[in-house]
């Protein structure tokens, strides 16, 4: 029997918190980066046992072109298949033509795509030809500030490329901190940016909500912890007025692990408590309509998409804008003439789709459809600050559109079984039907009638209403007789 041959492990940190700045090449840099790269250094060092000097960092004027281009390489060329290596990036990352690259910190905005690094060349390829066991790629990155000089004919990160890169290695993963079209946020009060605080705090070991059953961090539950508490602080420890999701693309090993923690790391009761953030919820709406319907669609001059790409979700952007921009206008002036607000008590983006009063916040966003790309789709979401039986009578007036179904986030792990078990019984009794798939649960109660199904996932609870429900008091109270309806398998849910 042959012993298991254990590899190594080493890291790549680069940190851009500062560009070189002159007249002609103002770059804004990162806030908080260089706390952001110390923080996943020791971590890296004190969680992981990443020898010292196995990690190579790059913070600001270390980050130069040259600098990287030439040690880089060196570092993928010495990693073996049994080892295990950890890129992370703070900075600007952009496309052009399909090929995404990494600005550095002698960029320069006037010619961008001569002074940043391509992520195929100088580390997709590199490791294509020597690929090591693992690798995880953490990239809080974003091409919004760059996408301000119109000089510069580039667009967002396209995720092709990486995909296609996933698809060779299944256990290799990449994180990125914000999707198309939006800024990563940093945290005054953190001294950190939101995502590589998240994140940090998660690979350390803090974060119980990122674990598995087995005390493990996983690349899917990591996924899913980034994507679901990154909104929530944005929501409830910040004023800032625009959206940031997190996503991933991994490889198919969905359940490689990343890091195996001690059975004594967690209260195994914390770890699994289930709870619903009932004052967390949302109402929601989305639709779908195709770009040739839009008025900014020239017939015999413009083409409908064929293929997901960022100039599509750019397109998308500048054809809804006026419209969404309006719908803002409109409820902030319903708002104050219904409720008396200040505008000093209101936080308003209409260009960002973006509104808070005291009792909501109130988004609204655009993006090609992922399914049809000849569509785009608009969601909007009311974030509600109330309890659900306090909502004032002229609320719906403030708002152009009826929502469609309301959102209540859940924390913890569900046991499946036992919840199906629950739902059956109600089956049985003629309480209404339940379908069954793989990590989800969707009931059709007979009563109330406003209430057409009840989806459970790990994400959370999704109540959807029928026409009938043309209200948002309705809505919420008839979310109420339902949950009365459904009492033992959400008792079964909370144990």
């Amino acid at each position: 029997m042959s012993a298991e041959i254990v590899g190594e492990k080493f890291a790549v940190i680069i940190a851009l918190q500062d560009y070189r700045d002159d007249e002609e090449n103002t770059i804004p840099g990162f806030d908080y980066a260089k706390n952001d790269a110390k923080d996943f250094r020791e971590m890296l060092l004190e969680t992981y046992n990443v020898p010292e000097g196995n990690i190579q960092s790059f913070i600001n004027e270390e980050a130069t072109l040259e600098n990287v281009e030439d040690k880089l390489p060196q570092i993928l060329k010495s990693l073996s298949p049994f080892d295990t290596l950890y890129f992370y990036y703070v900075g600007h990352s952009y496309s052009n033509r399909g090929e995404n690259l990494f600005t550095l910190f002698d960029s320069d905005q006037h010619n961008l795509n001569g002074t940043s690094a391509y992520y195929d060349e100088l580390l997709l390829e590199p490791l294509s030809t020597n690929p090591c066991k693992k690798a995880f790629f953490f990239l809080d990155t974003s091409a919004t500030e760059l996408l301000k000089n119109k000089q510069a004919k580039i667009a967002d990160i396209t995720e092709e490329e990486f995909a296609s890169y996933t698809n060779q290695f299944p256990s290799h993963a990449f994180y990125f901190s914000t999707s198309s079209g939006q800024f990563s946020y940093s945290s005054s009060k953190l001294k950190r940016g939101i995502w590589s605080w998240h994140l940090t705090n998660a690979l350390s070991g803090e974060a119980d909500k990122a674990f598995d059953r087995g005390n493990s961090i996983t690349v899917t539950t990591l996924k899913k912890y980034l994507s679901r508490f990154i909104p929530t602080y944005l929501t409830k420890e910040t004023k800032i007025r625009g959206t940031q999701d997190s996503f991933a693309i991994l490889g198919s090993e969905i359940n490689s692990t990343i890091a195996a923690f001690a059975d004594d790391q967690f209260d195994d009761d914390d770890l699994n408590l289930v709870s619903l953030n009932t004052k967390e919820y949302e109402l929601r709406r989305t639709e779908t309509e195709l770009y040739k319907n839009f008025p900014g669609y020239v017939k015999g001059r413009n083409s409908e998409p064929k293929r997901h790409c960022t100039s599509a979700e750019t397109w998308a952007t500048n054809l809804t804008q006026e419209e969404i921009k309006q719908e803002i206008e409109d409820v902030y002036k319903n708002a104050k003439t219904i409720f008396g607000f200040k505008k000093r008590e209101c936080e308003k983006d209409p260009e960002g789709g973006f509104l808070a009063t005291p009792p909501f916040r109130y988004t609204v966003t655009a993006y090609q459809d992922k399914e049809d790309f000849r569509s785009i789709t608009t969601t909007r979401v009311l974030e509600l600050r109330l309890e659900m039986g306090s909502i004032p009578a002229d609320l719906d007036k403030v708002f152009p559109k009826i929502f469609e179904d309301l959102y209540i986030p859940i924390t913890g792990t569900i046991n499946f079984d036992d919840l199906t078990d629950a739902f059956e019984d109600l089956e049985d009794d003629g309480h209404g039907e339940l379908t069954d798939e793989e990590g989800v649960l969707t009931f059709f109660p007979k009563s109330p009638k406003s209430v057409q199904s009840i989806v459970i996932s790990d994400k959370g609870i999704v109540v959807n209403f029928s026409t009938s429900a043309d209200s948002i008091n309705t809505m919420l109270g008839s979310t109420q007789e339902a949950f009365g309806v459904i009492s033992a398998p959400i008792r079964q849910l909370l144990e």
